[in-house]
């Protein structure tokens, strides 16, 4: 052979095996990207799941937080409405020309504190907190001791004004004769009369000391309940805040 032709076939031989080495590593080269791919897709997956699984414990601390919150200010609103509205009563303000209202009040102040006692039981389902369920517990019974104080003067000043009322108006009335009662007749609605003041000088002398000094502990429970009440929606929207940095990660490492 000439040094030509050995020339061309080394030249021949040295690019088809330039060609394998490319064509390998670029074979090579498209295994790895697969492999990224698949990494890659494997990563995402992961990485979706915990977002997920993120998601969904941080929506149960928001709910687990809006019911608590619910619970504490159902309950708050309906205490204040049974002391404000329902238990600040001032029993001067009724006399025979408004005396039927008192059967409402009645009404209202039992309605009360039903509701307090409802949402109250939904508390205890709710909150874990020991200290404000017995805080609120506690208040319920400084306000118990007050309504059986209210209720019962009511009832008593309401009998008392309509059996006064009823007198009233039979010696007003234009078909009674006063000059044609008997002397016993006489006699027994001079008693009853006195008695009936007695009974009204009763409930209104020291009405409104007893009062205030039920009432006192009442409020002193019911701002103890607010403070813990408050501090306890505090901490529950801070933790809900940071529930993505505050160490939930290794709940899935």
């Amino acid at each position: 052979m000439t040094s030509s032709i050995i020339f061309m076939i080394v030249l021949q031989l040295i690019t088809i095996l330039i060609t394998a080495i490319i064509i390998f590593r670029l074979m090579k080269k498209g295994l790895y990207l697969k492999k990224d791919e698949t990494s890659a897709t494997g990563l995402q997956s992961e990485h979706n799941l915990l977002t997920a699984n993120l998601n969904l414990i941080t929506n149960k601390d928001h709910l687990r937080f809006t019911e608590n919150r619910t619970a504490l200010i159902d309950f708050f609103t309906h205490l204040n409405e049974w002391i404000w509205d329902g238990l600040n009563i001032a029993v001067q303000d009724y006399n025979h020309s408004n005396y039927p209202d008192l059967s409402m009040k009645l009404v209202h102040l039992r309605e009360y504190y039903n509701r307090a006692n409802v949402s109250f039981g939904r508390l205890q389902l709710l909150v874990q907190d020991d200290k404000i369920l017995k805080v609120g517990y506690e208040t319920i019974l400084e306000a118990l001791k007050l309504h059986h104080f209210v209720e019962t003067t009511l009832k008593n000043f309401q009998r008392t004004l309509s059996w006064e009322k009823s007198l009233l108006d039979k010696i007003t009335s234009k078909d009674y004769d006063f000059f044609k009662i008997t002397p016993d007749l006489t006699t027994l609605y001079e008693k009853q009369a006195r008695e009936t003041e007695e009974e009204r000088k009763k409930i209104l002398d020291g009405y409104n000391e007893r009062h205030w000094d039920l009432f006192n502990p009442v409020i002193r429970k019911r701002n103890e309940f607010r403070d813990l009440a408050k501090q306890e929606m505090s901490e529950e929207k801070k933790e809900t805040t940071n529930v993505l940095t505050q160490g939930r990660w290794n709940e899935f490492f």
